[in-house]
């Protein structure tokens, strides 16, 4: 009677001949910790996973109950190790905060042995209440993350029917938090608050917050339309908040009288954007501006058909040469992102087959113009063959602009060589967070063991670059920070399509 040999028996004839059997597969392996307090304790069945720059992702794997992991993978020149669990944030490999470190696995068999460490993220949660401690339920709760002097924005809770609310998954740092209700109680009523911010460290658990709303009567907003067609009886006017964290907006049809006036009760004060729609003659679904008012402190605006704005001409799609990076493919839409000094956007949308440009809720303003794709860089032909780089328009009442544009892709890449600062004990350079920054926001990227990093599809633009023994965005996004590395900050320009190496003397621990 046969019987299957066992596996290792198999195993063993296979490499019995006389030499040591070579892995074909390089591999990570380590521990999975969570900061708690002063311990750090195993965290077990959290998803630990092998990627890379250049092939994506290559391996995951589940902690174990001591919260060790082995990760095996094809041998690779850039591989990063990251880890996910819920209700936790990753924080640091190998005692170094910031960005998750880069191993150099270009060689089959263990390249690294990291210990990879979580927090727990923050929780806050409260009440929204009236005046007289009554639950007030709908109440929409907005934040955003302050980082240097931006916001980043994406958290948001609604008041349940017993004014509850709660945050969840909050990384450390100061929120900024606006309370909003955009639809109104009754005419004429509704609910206001005052926005107010939110301190969050490692795993806090905040809990009795009280956000008080006060009723508020709106105000009457009456006005006259001027450069309605004749006979206009019946609009539509929208007002649209200004401020946009409120992301208030109030839509009414309205009866003109015969000199064009209007009325509408109950509009909370504030400063809108105003637009009409002629429900009576005139392209339907078309708004036409009416600029900016301030209600409850603008007595009867007389307010005046601005000429539309139009944006046409067409757009020449240019793929990236490089492979792997990621850029519009054709036969898909284009959007080209335009942000008004006041913050808020519009886009212009490029159509395929051709490419036609058609601009979307274009006001009279200067904008800057990005494109969509990480490197897209816009031009603009200005005469004959002749190209200059396209970043920012300014559009006026009435204007109708033709742009002849192209949006390439073909961008270089940057390579950085940390060395050691001066006075250093180590005997060759180890990892290093290096950061970028531009335009006063830093990014942060990890060197490998060997102090390198390199960034394949870097964009054109002014640059500073430094590199720490340990940084986190919060400290990188701190303009001291960088005062205080002093010389070991190097400033720089990189140019559309050049392959770039920098060399860093690391800034002193």
């Amino acid at each position: 009677m046969n019987r299957a040999l066992p596996i290792a028996l198999i195993v063993g004839l296979l490499v019995a001949d006389g030499t040591d059997a070579q892995p074909a597969s390089a591999s990570i392996s380590g521990s999975l910790l969570a900061q708690q307090g002063e311990q750090r304790l195993p965290l077990a069945d959290c998803t630990v996973s092998a990627s890379s720059a250049e092939n994506g992702p290559l391996v995951g794997e589940f902690s174990d109950g001591d919260g060790r992991f082995v990760l095996e993978f094809p041998p690779d020149a850039r591989v990063r190790a990251v880890a996910q669990c819920p209700g936790h944030r990753m924080v640091g490999v190998d005692g170094r905060r910031g960005p998750p470190l880069a191993y150099d696995c270009s060689m089959p068999g263990p390249c690294a042995e990291v210990e990879i460490l979580l927090e727990r993220l923050g929780v806050a949660e409260g009440f929204v209440v009236d005046e007289n401690g009554r639950p007030v339920e709908g109440v929409q709760l907005l934040g955003g993350l302050r980082l240097g002097n931006r916001t980043r924005g994406g958290i948001r809770a609604i008041s349940d029917d017993r004014g509850y609310f709660r945050f969840s998954n909050l990384s450390p740092g100061k929120y900024e938090i606006v309370p909003s209700l955009d639809e109104p109680l009754a005419p004429g009523v509704n609910w206001k608050g005052d926005s107010f911010e939110l301190q969050i460290a490692p795993g806090d658990s905040i809990s009795g917050l009280q956000v008080r709303m006060r009723l508020e009567a709106g105000v009457d907003f009456s006005g006259r339309i001027e450069g309605l067609p004749p006979g206009t009886k019946r609009v539509r006017i929208t007002l649209v908040s200004a401020d946009p964290m409120l992301r208030r907006a109030h839509s009414r049809q309205v009866e003109l009288d015969e000199q064009g006036g209007f009325e509408i009760p109950g509009v909370p004060a504030g400063s809108y954007e105003v637009s009409v729609l002629n429900l009576d003659k005139g392209p339907r679904n078309t708004d036409v501006s009416l600029g900016t008012v301030r209600v409850g402190e603008e007595d009867d605006p007389v307010l005046s058909m601005r000429a539309p704005i139009v944006v046409k001409g067409k757009l020449q799609l240019i793929a990236p040469e490089r492979e792997g990076v990621r850029a519009p493919r054709p036969g898909v839409p284009v959007f080209l992102m335009l942000q008004r000094e006041d913050g808020s956007r519009s886009i212009i949308r490029a159509q395929p087959p051709d490419y036609q440009l058609a601009g979307q809720d274009l006001r009279p303003g200067r904008y800057e113009v990005r494109a969509s794709g990480p490197g897209g860089r816009i031009e603009r032909r200005v005469g004959g063959e002749e190209w200059q780089a396209f970043e920012s328009i300014e559009l006026h009442e009435g204007d109708t602009v033709e742009l002849d544009l192209r949006l390439r892709f073909e961008i270089g890449s940057l390579s950085v060589l940390v060395k050691l600062p001066a006075g250093s004990t180590q005997a060759e350079a180890a990892h290093y967070v290096v950061g970028i920054r531009r335009d006063g926001f830093a990014v942060l990227q990890p060197t490998d063991q060997h102090g390198r990093l390199m960034l394949d599809g870097f964009p054109a633009g002014e640059y500073e670059i430094c590199a720490w023994p340990d940084m986190d965005s919060t400290e990188a996004n701190d303009p001291e920070t960088w005062r205080k590395a002093g010389e070991a900050v190097r400033r720089f320009r990189h140019e559309e399509g050049v392959d770039m190496e920098i060399e860093l003397t690391a800034a002193a621990p």
